[in-house]
């Protein structure tokens, strides 16, 4: 029997002939005939392994192989979008592309799973070439004899992202209802307050010329002494006190009122719409308001836009309210048409902020200021009014060296007039 015959083809001619060898011309034949199978094999193991690196370079999610030292043996091409290549990344710990805070969780979880062969899922925050962080979910599985470790990797940060912001606006959505709610409820009880507290108030004035009757060094005795017994000229000034307090905290609980309303649901609600040729008068008007000498104002023309002129202008009074109290020596305002856009950038050189802060900016009631000195309303309020005008606010900060905040009205003309461009 020939000595090199395929596997297939000797099994089958041990089982047809036996152990006797094969007459000569048999022998040629048998021969010819596995050159062939091994030609097959060879082809077929060749186009398996070109599918399968088509699918390995191809596949949107990202692949990797890593030997027992967690060494990157190899790596798809979706790596790219995170500026790694396979010919610079081939004998590298896998550990490098980790960001450092996740490099024992990481390192733990995948040498333990090289020992038991367990397949267990991973989230791990890497860190991309241009050092931006994004959090991949991993599903990993060994070759189950310890020496090779294979990873299938999805990036899930702007999902994270997405509903993080999904999961904040139904919070925020369910701030507002509660809001409105209380809002609505206090609204009596505050008018009872302002028309009370004007009565009182006037009938105390009313009231003037019986106190300096009372106090005159002319009065009968007996009336100077009821005024000592009541000591009338304290009380006379301190219950004029009370009353400009108690006007004061009417006016401010009726702005927290206010507030609360604008936080609610607009269920649709248009905004109040006024034409304009720019907005910048609005804005200008509220910077003169302002009398603060360290605010410039760069602003461009825009063309005539749907908004409430009110909302915006106290938008922007709240922004400059947030950078004067961030200790900014210099604050800039400026509107530019930016494609279909209208943007508001107030700019200051202030404290900044921290990432705790920035996480929270936006939430109802969240001030960093003393308790008493701030109700945490006003960049809600922005966000809310930016909702209602199809708008969007964002900004960027940095501790010690201030911030930005962006503010995108959509361009809906609704005059087609050149000349209200200014």
């Amino acid at each position: 029997m020939p000595s090199r015959l395929h596997p297939v083809l000797a099994a089958e001619v041990k089982r047809w002939i036996g152990e006797d060898p094969p007459g000569p011309g048999i022998s040629e034949l048998l021969d010819a005939l596995s050159t062939r199978l091994a030609v097959i094999d060879d082809v077929r193991a060749s186009d398996s392994e070109s599918e399968l690196e088509a699918f390995f370079r191809l596949s949107a999610d990202l692949l990797v192989v890593l030997d027992e030292a967690l060494r990157i043996r190899h790596l798809n091409t979706a790596f790219q979008s995170f500026g790694y290549s396979l010919q610079r990344s081939r004998g590298a710990s896998f550990l490098d592309l980790v960001e450092p805070a996740d490099h024992e969780t990481a390192h733990a979880t995948l040498t333990s799973m090289l020992r038991t062969n367990e397949q267990v899922p991973l989230s791990l925050h890497l860190v991309t070439a241009d050092g931006k962080v994004r959090v991949v979910h991993w599903q990993l599985a060994t070759d189950g004899k310890g020496s090779r470790l294979y990873g299938v990797g999805r990036d899930v940060t702007d999902q994270r992202t997405v509903e993080q912001r999904l999961s904040q606006a139904k919070k925020l959505e369910a701030v507002g209802t509660l809001a409105a709610g209380v809002a609505h409820e206090m609204n009596t009880p505050l008018q009872f307050l302002g028309d009370n507290g004007r009565f009182v108030g006037e009938s105390f004035e009313l009231l003037g010329p019986l106190f300096d009757t009372a106090l005159a060094p002319h009065a009968s005795s007996a009336t100077k002494q009821a005024a000592r017994d009541v000591d009338l000229a304290v009380l006379r000034r301190d219950v004029g006190d009370a009353l400009v307090a108690l006007r004061a905290g009417h006016g401010q609980l009726a702005a927290l009122v206010q507030s609360l309303k604008q936080l609610a649901p607009s269920d649709g609600e248009a905004v109040e719409v006024t034409s304009v040729s720019t907005l910048a008068p609005v804005f200008e008007d509220v910077v003169r308001r302002r009398g603060n000498a360290t605010i410039t104002t760069d602003f461009e023309p825009i063309p005539p836009i749907v908004c409430d002129q009110a909302a915006l202008a106290r938008l922007l009074d709240s922004l400059l309210s947030n950078a004067e109290l961030a200790a900014a020596t210099h604050i800039s305002v400026s509107t530019r048409v930016e494609g279909d856009e209208a943007v508001l950038r107030v700019t200051d050189d202030g404290c900044g902020m921290s990432k705790e802060v920035q996480a929270r900016v936006f939430e109802p009631f969240f001030t960093t200021r003393e308790v008493g000195a701030g109700q945490g309303q006003s960049l809600a309020v922005a966000r809310a009014v930016m909702e209602r005008h199809h708008g969007s606010i964002g900004f960027t900060s940095e501790p010690g060296k201030g911030s930005t905040f962006t503010v995108r009205l959509p361009l809906q003309t609704v005059l087609d007039d050149a000349e209200l461009w200014s």
